[in-house]
């Protein structure tokens, strides 16, 4: 099988809507998500928005030294461009039955409650398994995307008594990649100078970890918009983000030339542990 690796720099959703159109199982009815690998929300109290309470943390626990993590759920703001995707959104990311379904994948390494920091690392990933069907109880492993940066941020604030973390990263790519006939295309999708927080926190079970009350917020810039290609449909025309974007007014000026350049992305997110494999 060739692999055409393409150079769209596209927003979040526009390359999830990409994969949503031209992903082979996308022909499912996805009314009856329980037979078809898509997951369930089993950690979406209060749906992770960033404003749920903490509870305090069992007397009992510590943290370990690291922990790899998958997103299982991402919804953009209601302000967010493009926010009426999350539908769409929501589905590629669950259903995890899909050969390359959506991945975003987080590791956080030397943790240190101590000192108060940890290191993190954040980016795309695919299925090491790609047949993998956690519908028949497959536990998938997962890798990161060759494409992926593997830049770690160091020192990234970490609160020992709480779990509550916040790191910047310079790029967080999302790298959606989609069978088109006997081709697999990926489009690479990076999200710019992003600060993500929530609260690492145990399981109801105290079996693992998860990430509470995630939010993500970045930019998409005039830049990228300008050169991005976006591909609705397989054998359709790519329309530029430019054209997508240019009745949405820009929101910031991150070069400080007076003149507002990018637009803000915002949304929340929930992530649960992952067996990440090299």
């Amino acid at each position: 099988m060739m692999t055409k690796s393409k150079t769209y720099l596209a927003l979040l959703i526009a390359g999830l809507l990409i994969f949503g159109v031209t992903a082979c199982s996308d022909d499912s009815d996805s009314s009856n998500d329980s037979d078809s690998g898509v997951e369930q929300d089993a950690t979406d109290a209060p749906d992770g928005e960033g404003t749920g309470e903490l509870d305090p943390l069992p007397e009992s626990w510590s943290f370990e030294s690291e922990y790899s993590l998958r997103f299982t759920k991402f919804a953009l703001d209601d302000t967010a461009p493009l926010h009426n995707l999350n539908t769409l959104l929501d589905k590629n990311i669950k259903n995890q039955d899909d050969k390359y379904p959506i991945v975003v994948l987080l590791n956080l390494r030397n943790i240190d409650e101590g000192a108060g920091s940890l290191d993190l690392r954040g980016g795309a990933g695919l299925k090491a398994d790609l047949e993998c069907l956690p519908s028949l109880g497959d536990n998938c492993d997962y890798t990161w995307d060759p494409d992926d940066s593997g830049e770690y941020t160091i020192g990234s604030e970490f609160d020992g008594t709480t779990g509550e973390m916040k790191a910047g990263l310079a790029a967080l790519d999302f790298i959606v990649t989609f069978e088109s006939g006997e081709d697999v295309l990926k489009s690479a999708i990076p999200i710019s100078d992003l600060t993500l927080t929530g609260a690492l926190r145990p399981t109801a079970d105290e079996s693992g970890v998860e990430i509470q009350n995630g939010v993500l917020v970045g930019y998409i810039t005039e830049e990228a918009a300008a050169v991005a290609e976006i591909q609705l449909s397989a054998g359709a025309t790519p329309l530029l983000l430019s054209e997508l974007l240019k009745s949405t007014p820009k929101t910031d000026d991150l070069d400080g030339d007076g003149t507002n350049d990018a637009w803000l992305l915002t949304g929340t997110f929930i992530a649960v542990e992952a067996s990440i494999v090299e």
